[in-house]
C-alpha cells in the first residue's frame, strides 16, 4: 500500500525520521508497532506493518549516518590546556635575572682584584 500524505503535505517517512526517538522508545517499552500504525492512521497517514518497518529502519540508517558526519563533540569532563600567548609573562624568571645583574654590578673592581 502506498503512503499518502497528510494536509500538511508531509511524508510519512519525515514524520518517522521526526518522531523516531519517541516511536523507539514506545517499541522498547512494549508498545505494539500496529498501535503506532493506527495512530499515524488518524493523522492521515496510510502504511501497512511491513512498509512502517522498512521506514522505520531507513530511518534509522539515516540518523546513523547523520551522526556519523557531524564533528565529534569535546569531552566535557577533561580540564582544558591553559591557553599560552603574548600577554602571559612569566614572573619567577624576570626578577632572578634582575637579581643576578644587580649582584654583578654591586661588585667593585678592586674587591675581585684583591
Amino acid at each position: 500500500m502506498q503512503s499518502f500524505r497528510n494536509k500538511y503535505n508531509r511524508t510519512l517517512t519525515g514524520v518517522i525520521r521526526d518522531r523516531l526517538e519517541g516511536i523507539e522508545a514506545r517499541l522498547e517499552i512494549g508498545i505494539r508497532q500496529e498501535t503506532i500504525i493506527d495512530e499515524l492512521r488518524l493523522e492521515g497517514f496510510q502504511t501497512t506493518p511491513a512498509s512502517f518497518r522498512n521506514l522505520l529502519a531507513k530511518a534509522r540508517k539515516w540518523r546513523n549516518e547523520k551522526q556519523a558526519k557531524s564533528p565529534p563533540k569535546p569531552p566535557q569532563n577533561r580540564p582544558q590546556p591553559l591557553r599560552q600567548g603574548v600577554d602571559i609573562t612569566e614572573p619567577e624568571k624576570t626578577p632572578k635575572k634582575c637579581d643576578f645583574a644587580k649582584q654583578l654590578n654591586s661588585f667593585n673592581l678592586e674587591d675581585l682584584i684583591k
